[in-house]
């Protein structure tokens, strides 16, 4: 681009101007009727014979709006005077042209144009730069007033408010056309989403409009019976035929009720094309008229085949389960009574032999006698420990209340206190919450564990039992809970292999003989067990000889 001005025309911020003038995207619009209608006022306002409306681009000066020259559509901007109108914010002269130092080479001026007289006011954006110019031309010199420049000041602020307007409609019309099109791909998807949820759900609809004998089928209804699209003409006739005779008095009773304006919900089976019978249920929905008179019934039909199959299946598990319960209260009535009797007797008679006879008894009678006693014992902690656990899996979380594990931990610690003493063992205790419970079983639970931390202790090592408690999210344990109350129970015990985690919950497992500590096995299956009835969990960890950590999970009543 060539400078025929002999100053600098490019100010320092053009980037930033050029910016400003491609955020209209008004130099390749279509804007030619409107802008010249303004050129031509903007002519015979001022008795001129040329009148513009142009953008100063980077090499260039673009005339949108042209009165005079309309066979120049642009020209350079080293040459257009519009170029020096751009330079300021305010009204830019030339009463004669011939007399300006910085004109003097200009082809326009100079040559056989013969620009004389030249006023340019710029188009100012909100921002403040200058993108273009309304400018007036005459090839004879004339005087231009402060009221003139004011009026065309205005003609320019005029241009500027039509520029950002047709900025704000093609906005509009194009937020307008993606809403609409994003509307449309919603309307499809939703269509899309919608058969398939059909398929997914193995359900279809259908319409009836009372005065046509026929029913009009989606469809997704033809597939659902087997049928193609087209294949039958649906009729009250052809429904009757394809419904299982034994509930043909449901149609019957469903059919009268819609015609008389009543809307329906049933169940009932039916036979597809091949006479596979599937069991639908149908909701309807009447359509009226002003007057309330049925026009029309819309239903959706709802293959619930596998559902009615999950029912009748869950009716014989609760038939058995019936059973199973029926036989463990047997077990309890047995364990209770037919088996402890027995047991009562060997215990009395032993005790009797041992006060009177033991001591004639040689050694080895005497060893014998002794295993006996022991193991006559033994049979009855066996049945109290399986009596207390075949309880647990009958109790009833709705009998739970708000039970305070600061008061059953103490109370534990009561419970135990000569074999804390003994060990000189040492409890410490964070400040726990209040849970919804069953307060004999949580105490169940504590004592069970702060038993077993006793009892596994290293030997010449005073027990340490630390209990911490936090609010944490966990996911589905075993109920509707989000939030759960954490209690940590960490001990400085023997402890055991990681690989007994699970394994120390189930029935009768022992990770030592039952000559080095005491027990049945039963005490953390039980732990398990009532943690599960409270909608909660126990985990363990085990780090053999570095102590053993039980975590207990209660949902949060808050």
């Amino acid at each position: 681009m060539i400078n025929t001005f002999g100053i600098p025309i490019i100010p320092a911020d053009d980037n930033e101007r050029l910016q400003a003038l491609y955020h209209y995207n008004i130099i390749d619009a279509d804007v030619k009727i409107s802008f010249d209608n303004i050129a031509h006022i903007i002519a015979d306002t001022f008795d001129v014979p040329i009148a513009l409306i142009s953008l100063v681009d980077k090499e260039e000066v673009i005339f949108k709006g042209n009165v005079g020259m309309t066979d120049v559509k642009k020209t350079s901007r080293g040459v257009s005077l519009c170029a020096l109108a751009v330079l300021s914010d305010e009204v830019t002269v030339f009463e004669n042209a011939k007399e300006e130092t910085c004109l003097v080479s200009n082809p326009l001026v100079a040559g056989k144009f013969g620009l004389k007289f030249y006023a340019g006011a710029p188009l100012t954006t909100k921002d403040g730069y200058q993108i273009g110019t309304v400018c007036i031309v005459d090839k004879k010199a004339r005087s231009f007033t402060h009221e003139q420049k004011r009026l065309l000041g205005r003609f320019s602020a005029m241009v500027m408010n039509e520029i950002e307007l047709r900025l704000e409609a093609s906005r509009t019309v194009l937020s307008y056309t993606e809403t609409i099109e994003k509307q449309r791909n919603d309307l499809l998807a939703r269509e899309a989403q919608l058969t398939l949820a059909q398929e997914m759900a193995r359900m279809a609809s259908w319409e009836w409009v009372f005065a046509e004998p026929t029913i009009q089928w989606s469809p997704e209804m033809y597939k659902f019976w087997g049928f193609e699209e087209g294949e039958v003409n649906v009729t009250l006739e052809l429904v009757a035929q394809m419904t299982h005779p034994d509930d043909m008095g449901i149609l019957e009773q469903a059919v009268a009720a819609v015609m008389e304006g009543q809307e329906v919900e049933i169940q009932y089976r039916r036979y597809d094309k091949n006479g596979k019978e599937i069991f639908i249920h149908t909701k309807t929905l009447i359509r009226k008229d002003s007057k309330g008179n049925p026009l029309s019934v819309f239903g959706i039909d709802m293959d619930i085949s596998p559902l009615r199959a999950i029912q009748d299946d869950l009716q014989v598990q609760n038939h058995k389960l019936s059973q199973a319960n029926s036989e463990l209260a047997s077990f309890n009535y047995i364990a209770s009574h037919d088996l402890r009797e027995p047991l009562r007797k060997i215990q009395t008679f032993s005790n009797r032999i041992a006060d009177c006879e033991l001591e004639n008894f040689s050694e080895k009678s005497q060893f014998y006698f002794s295993r006996i006693i022991n193991s006559a014992k033994r049979m009855e902690q066996l049945i109290e420990s399986l009596l207390v656990f075949s309880r647990v899996s009958n109790i009833s979380y709705s009998k739970s209340v708000p039970t305070d594990l600061n008061k059953i931990v103490s109370t534990v610690e009561s419970l135990y206190s000569e074999s804390i003493t003994a060990k000189k063992a040492v409890i410490k205790s964070s400040k726990l919450p209040i849970i919804k419970g069953m307060p004999e079983q949580i105490e169940q639970v504590f004592s069970n564990l702060i038993s077993n931390s006793l009892k596994y202790s290293k030997e010449g090592t005073p027990p340490l039992i630390t209990i911490n408690a936090e609010k944490i999210k966990k996911q589905y344990i075993g109920g509707p809970h989000l939030i759960f109350w954490k209690i940590d129970i960490q001990d400085n015990s023997i402890g055991f292999e990681s690989m007994y985690e699970e394994k120390i919950f189930e029935v009768f497992q022992r990770l030592h003989a039952k000559t080095q500590y005491e027990g049945t096995g039963i005490g953390l299956a039980i732990c398990k067990k009532i943690m599960q009835v409270h909608n909660g969990d126990i985990k363990a960890k085990g780090n053999p000889g570095q102590g053993a950590l039980f975590t207990l999970y209660f949902p949060d009543i808050n």
